[in-house]
C-alpha cells in the first residue's frame, strides 16, 4: 500500500544566524488553492473540488486504494 504524501505548508521560513544564512523553504500555496491529495500539485479551492479531494483521500485512508504513480 502505498504512503500519502506530506502536504506542503502555506508559507515560507527563512533562518539567519549571526555568522551564517540558513534558508528552509517550503512551497506557498496561492490564496484560492488547495493541493490535489494525488498530485500534490494546486488545484483550483472551491466546493466541488474540496468533496474530490475527500473522496481521494477516503479511497486511500479507509479503503485502502493505492494511488497512481505521479510522473
Amino acid at each position: 500500500m502505498a504512503r500519502p504524501k506530506k502536504a506542503a505548508t502555506s508559507e515560507s521560513v527563512t533562518t539567519h544566524e549571526e555568522n551564517s544564512t540558513s534558508t528552509d523553504e517550503t512551497s506557498a500555496i496561492e490564496d484560492g488553492k488547495i493541493l490535489d491529495y494525488i498530485t500534490g500539485k494546486p488545484v483550483a479551492d472551491n466546493d466541488k473540488e474540496r468533496v474530490r479531494q475527500r473522496i481521494a483521500r477516503a479511497l486511500f485512508h479507509e479503503y485502502g486504494i493505492d494511488l497512481p504513480p505521479v510522473p
